[in-house]
């Protein structure tokens, strides 16, 4: 679920609450509070990749080169390694 989906759910939630009085405040205070909590998530996944990123820009020539000095056989070995499921 984005988070224009969210807010526009909170709208709604809102609205309702003016029609329906048995709607409670907490469902209101918990709707900003995933808001909250999925742009606080956003934004570390974000300055993750990017330090991500970073490192492999730092890197890419030497784990290439790497790379490329690996047989096929240890490449797949490699692969199914660090992914059992794979397909190769």
């Amino acid at each position: 679920m984005d988070i224009e989906t969210v807010a526009m759910s909170l709208e709604t939630r809102l609205l309702l609450s003016d029609m329906h009085p048995f709607l409670h405040s907490h469902t209101f205070n918990r709707a900003e509070e995933v808001i909250r909590e999925i742009q606080e998530m956003s934004t570390a996944i974000l300055t993750s990749w990017r330090t991500l990123r970073d490192i492999l820009d730092r890197h890419e020539a030497s784990l290439r080169k790497r790379w490329l000095k690996k047989t096929i056989a240890q490449r797949i070995k490699f692969l199914q390694a660090v992914n059992p499921g794979i397909p190769l």
